[in-house]
């Protein structure tokens, strides 16, 4: 995937319209569900690419946004919740 192309597991058809904040590849067994055994295996098949882990942190930036709506600081955040 380079700048500006949709990523991989992304297919129109499938999924409609793209949403940058949504994960288009195959669910994986939630860390909390991760027996002891499997740890490593799970833990191999996380991104540690230079450009995974950015794209990781971007999808959960969005989802947080679309989720809770966007604040401009920690002092909005604050100021609401004080």
């Amino acid at each position: 995937m380079g700048f500006g192309d949709y990523p991989a597991e992304f297919n129109p058809k499938i999924h409609g319209p793209y949403h940058p904040g949504r994960f288009y590849g195959k669910a994986d067994t939630p860390l909390g569900e991760v027996k002891l055994g499997e740890f490593g295996k799970w833990l191999s098949r996380r991104n540690y690419t230079p450009q995974g882990m950015p794209t990781t942190a971007m999808l959960n930036t969005i989802k947080d946004w679309s989720n809770h709506g966007r604040q401009d600081g920690a002092l909005k955040s604050l100021q609401r919740d004080g």
